[in-house]
């Protein structure tokens, strides 16, 4: 399952977005892990800039193998704070231009 992290604060690193959903895949435990984290995510920021008025914003992706987990993820960590401000994740879905 592919995950969209919206909201990305510009001072966010990808290890800082790999902790982020680690944390949420561990519900903040890290004894006791779900699964091995380290093997079943890949995480990337990209770098969008608004065609109407030239802004740059910052999002992330990230890939989870099995969806259980991708979907508490999402349930678990939108709204959290990354980097000190509040984002918006959610299932990723292609969009297809009309």
């Amino acid at each position: 399952m592919k995950i969209f992290i919206s909201r990305v604060p510009e001072n966010t690193t990808r290890k800082d977005l790999e902790k982020f959903i680690r944390d949420g895949m561990n519900g903040g435990m890290r004894k006791i892990p779900l699964f091995n984290a380290a093997s079943n995510i890949r995480c990337r920021l990209v770098r969008i800039t608004d065609d109407h008025t030239g802004l740059e914003e910052l999002h992330g992706f990230a890939i989870i193998e099995t969806s259980k987990p991708a979907e508490y993820v999402t349930e678990r960590l939108t709204g959290k704070k990354l980097c000190g401000k509040p984002v918006s994740v959610h299932e990723y879905r292609r969009r297809t231009s009309k």
